[in-house]
């Protein structure tokens, strides 16, 4: 029983041992594992860190770019900006030199009309002269005829007819007046026709500068009006309406003023699409280019 109680004792002892020495070996694969865990969070925290600062660094080269792109759009909206201010500033120019040239060829037109009727009255006054002095000279050719046949029958008897020779002589004398007071107002006709016609030459000459001047700024307003629209990228108009059918149908349309000129009412303008959603000052400027397009075609058709 002693030595049963003893092997009994030295076996628990053994026992308790091994699981000292299993417990340990727990403990050691427990610590292992922590310490394994702890270098894996380590890891993926230095990861994350790494990840985090090459991500701020991209963003943050980002943010620089935008801010370069929003600055070099800044500046190319800004120098945008001056140009169509530009441009505006010479469609007003355009639109006032085109309406000044109206005028003057208007003008001019006038002139030379009112100068072809005086001319066309002097022409047809001095015919009437020419035949009134072709009949007085007949007449003072057969005046002189009778002078010459009175003087042979004074001369074969002197003193019958002295009175009628007098009347004779009065009359041509008043007859070759006529004819002077006729001749001269002719030359005066002729030299106010021939000074007409002079300045029916220069009014012409004028009239084909105006003329010249008027197609060269047409065709400025049209090169103008294709740089201001690139720049202003007007897209006010529908697909289906063409712009030399809309500037046709908005001149015919269009009602004259109590100066002659073609009045354009936003209301056309609003029925053909031309206005757009945009705000008053895109509107204005959409209606300004077209009106310039619209003059240009008005004075195609005069």
């Amino acid at each position: 029983l002693e030595q049963e109680a003893k092997r009994q004792a030295e076996l628990e002892q053994q026992l308790l041992k091994q699981r000292e020495i299993e417990q340990a070996k727990e403990e050691e694969r427990k610590r292992a594992q922590e310490q394994r865990e702890a270098a894996r969070r380590e890891m993926e925290r230095q990861r994350q860190l790494e990840w985090e600062k090459q991500r701020i660094q991209e963003l943050t080269l980002q943010r620089q770019k935008e801010q370069e792109s929003v600055l070099k759009l800044k500046a190319k909206n800004q120098s945008l900006s001056i140009e169509l201010s530009t441009l505006n500033e010479k469609v007003k120019e355009l639109s006032s030199k085109i309406t000044d040239t109206r005028v003057g060829v208007t003008s001019v037109k006038s002139t030379i009309d009112g100068m072809r009727a005086t001319r066309d009255s002097s022409m047809a006054e001095m015919s009437a002269l020419k035949a009134k002095l072709k009949e007085q000279n007949q007449r003072l050719i057969t005046l002189n005829h009778e002078k010459a046949k009175l003087e042979a029958r004074t001369k074969a008897n002197p003193g019958a007819h002295a009175d009628e020779q007098e009347q004779t002589n009065l009359l041509i004398s008043k007859k070759q007046l006529a004819l002077k007071t006729l001749r001269e107002k002719i030359q005066d006709l002729e030299s106010q026709l021939s000074t007409k016609e002079k300045d029916l030459e220069v009014n012409n000459s004028n009239l084909d500068d105006l003329k010249k001047t008027l197609a060269n700024m047409m065709s400025d307003s049209e090169k103008l009006y294709n740089v201001y629209a690139e720049k202003r990228n007007i897209g006010c108009l529908p697909l289906h309406l063409s712009r030399k059918v809309v500037i046709n149908k908005i001149i015919w349309n269009s009602k004259p003023d109590i100066h002659g000129s073609e009045h354009l009412d936003s209301k056309s303008l609003s029925e053909l699409g031309i206005f757009g959603s945009g705000s008053k000052v895109q509107q204005f400027e959409t209606v300004a280019t077209w009106s310039l397009q619209i003059w240009v075609l008005v004075w195609k058709r005069l």
